[in-house]
């Protein structure tokens, strides 16, 4: 169950990039708040920049203006040494794609963080054989990345991103290369870790049915977050977008005009594209 304590924050976040003789602007004053055992869902078109805040809000990149703390920790004029231990240390990353090392086994890969950030070999390796089994691994211990199938991948990678027991787990279409049966295994995992381990995780979607899933969904629209809820089911779900902004509980919000849905393909997966509705 979420707690009071908010372990990621993001105030007033905006980031451009050069463009031409001018400048693209893809966050337009971003607000955020996600407290500790929380699961936030965050959905939306392609291009919208919800890769982009993934990255801002996991040290990887830095805002253009606003603030964002992890763990009460702001990143503003920290160092490139600082972030990289912040990242190491409080953020947890799935990706889509796994960047497992091909040259270490299962047990090593998820043993490396751990080793980075100057823990003893034989604690790393003692933590790493009790992640790897609470994935279901534990027989696959010694098996490099090429012997594994990708949902095996996939769960070294969640064992390795909870390695330094971060605050939060950003995970960026962490089912997207996995076929459905796959996904909902891996599905199943990551709200397991919320739930035992009291885990905040922030996750990057287009599948609707695991972002019906969290706690809270939000889309960006325009450059913002906006409170958003799934409805439907299947190839009927959509996303339909609130007036508020989603820091807070989203029920008893008026309804907005727009809506995002699913336009096809797998049950709950699909680009959404934005529908505007009659005046």
């Amino acid at each position: 169950m979420p707690t009071d304590s908010v372990v990621l924050q993001a105030a007033s976040v905006h980031k451009s990039y050069r463009s031409g003789d001018g400048r693209l602007e893809v966050l337009r004053g971003v607000d955020l708040r996600v407290r500790e055992g929380e699961a936030v869902a965050i959905v939306g078109e392609s291009g919208s920049g919800k890769t982009t805040l993934l990255h801002l809000l996991g040290a990887l990149d830095l805002p253009t203006d606003g603030t964002i703390r992890v763990g009460g920790e702001e990143l503003a004029g920290l160092s490139s040494d600082a972030l990289a231990g912040l990242r190491n240390r409080r953020i947890g990353f799935v990706f889509q794609f796994h960047h497992l090392l091909r040259e270490f086994s299962a047990l090593e890969n998820v043993m490396m963080p751990m080793l980075i950030a100057g823990a003893e070999p034989a604690e790393a390796e003692a933590r790493a054989r009790e992640l790897l089994d609470a994935v279901g691994l534990s027989a696959r211990l010694d098996h490099g990345p090429t012997e594994l199938s990708g949902g095996e991948q996939q769960r070294v990678a969640v064992a390795r991103a909870l390695a330094n027991r971060p605050v939060v787990l950003l995970a960026d279409e962490p089912s997207g290369n996995l076929d459905r049966e796959t996904s909902a295994r891996l599905h199943d995992l990551l709200f397991r870790v919320q739930s035992d381990r009291g885990l905040a995780i922030v996750l990057v979607t287009h599948d609707l049915s695991l972002a019906a899933r969290a706690d809270r969904v939000l889309t960006l629209v325009h450059g913002q977050l906006r409170a958003a809820s799934i409805e439907g089911v299947a190839e009927g779900a959509r996303v339909v977008v609130h007036a508020g902004t989603g820091q807070g509980d989203p029920s008893g919000v008026q309804w907005e005009s727009g809506s995002i849905r699913d336009s096809g393909g797998l049950p709950g997966i699909g680009e959404p594209s934005v529908e505007e509705a009659e005046p």
